[in-house]
């Protein structure tokens, strides 16, 4: 019996290590990276990290959103601000790793703030 359930568990473990996540993977070939400017502010000494910066977004056309994965940031301010200095969207965070912003409507150049305590960050995107 004990053989049987080993057998049984094995199984079920390599189908769900077999079968891709959801959309997920679907999905990540369908965002654009945007490049992100890391600083830290004044206040607090400079982060070392090994594994590159602590903030990632991504343009994703499919869904309408610009996704932000935050990593150790406690809280921040998100925003996307338009050509003429308009926010066009608004977000805080308390301690999330994802947030999804809505993507602009109108075509353009846009600019995208990450400010918390521990870090400014910003990058600058197109919407076609």
């Amino acid at each position: 019996m004990k053989h049987f359930l080993t057998s049984v568990f094995a199984a079920i473990v390599c189908i769900f290590l077999s079968v891709p996540v959801c959309s997920g993977d679907e999905a990540a070939r369908n965002r654009k990276a945007i490049r992100i400017i890391l600083t830290t502010t004044h206040n607090t000494p400079r982060l070392e990290r090994s594994l590159g910066s602590d903030i990632k977004a991504y343009v994703c056309e499919d869904t309408g959103t610009i996704e932000v994965e935050l990593y150790e940031v406690r809280q921040a301010d998100i925003c996307i601000i338009d050509s003429k200095d308009n926010t066009v969207d608004y977000c805080t965070t308390n301690g999330q790793q994802f947030v999804m912003l809505d993507m602009p409507d109108t075509p353009g150049t846009y600019l995208l703030v990450i400010c918390s305590e521990e870090l400014y960050a910003e990058g600058i995107f197109t919407v076609e």
